[in-house]
């Protein structure tokens, strides 16, 4: 997630979040991470809904003349 901008998300922090998600939805008894696994397939399934909050650079030519 650090890769696509988010900075805040590493993977222990998915894996905390998500774990306290299963707990609050009544899927999980107890209050701990959930795999890596997890983690690795839930990245994969949602994939497509992932942006990048880094803005992308500007082509060679639209930067020199954008520029004053």
């Amino acid at each position: 997630m650090a890769g696509l901008g988010y900075n805040g998300l590493s993977n222990d922090a998915l894996q905390e979040f998500g774990g306290d998600m299963a707990v609050q939805l009544g899927r999980r008894q107890v209050d701990k991470h959930v795999s890596i696994c997890w983690l690795y397939r839930f990245l994969q399934r949602w994939r497509s809904r992932f942006v990048s909050k880094t803005p992308s650079t500007l082509d060679s030519n639209r930067a020199r003349y954008s520029i004053p």
